[in-house]
């Protein structure tokens, strides 16, 4: 009889460890779904955030019509309110030089380095340009 009742309080030991870690697994993938859920939103939204600040600079663009913008630490030629990113040194008209990397040598011998969110306008004035 001793045997039974042991084999009957393994049983019952078995059936409940099982139960508490079927729970626990449960549990624990409700947690990394809620979790991953979670990170896929940040993703999303990180993505939607990122094209409303290349919204806000397309708009301050077609605002300048001409110059050049710094942004995310890169350079930006607007032509026309067109807005594109620079690829190589440029002189203007007026003898000022810009650089990719945003190096500006005015036609005075002035040189200074942009700064993001900073833009040059066409009649070389060194602006903030907000994109809040």
């Amino acid at each position: 009889m001793a045997r039974k009742t042991v084999a009957t309080i393994t049983r019952k030991t078995m059936i409940i460890v099982t139960v508490i870690t079927l729970f626990v697994g449960a549990l624990f993938g409700y947690e990394i779904g809620k979790a991953k859920y979670i990170a896929k939103m940040a993703l999303v939204q990180g993505g939607l955030m990122q094209q409303l600040e290349d919204v806000k600079l397309q708009v301050q663009a077609v605002r300048m019509q001409s110059g050049f913008i710094m942004k995310g630490n890169s350079m930006y030629v607007i032509n026309a309110g067109q807005m594109m990113l620079m690829d190589k040194n440029m002189t203007l008209k007026d003898g000022t030089e810009v650089t990719t990397t945003g190096q500006v040598m005015m036609k005075d011998g002035t040189t200074l380095l942009m700064q993001n969110d900073q833009a040059l306008t066409a009649d070389d004035k060194l602006i903030n340009v907000s994109m809040d």
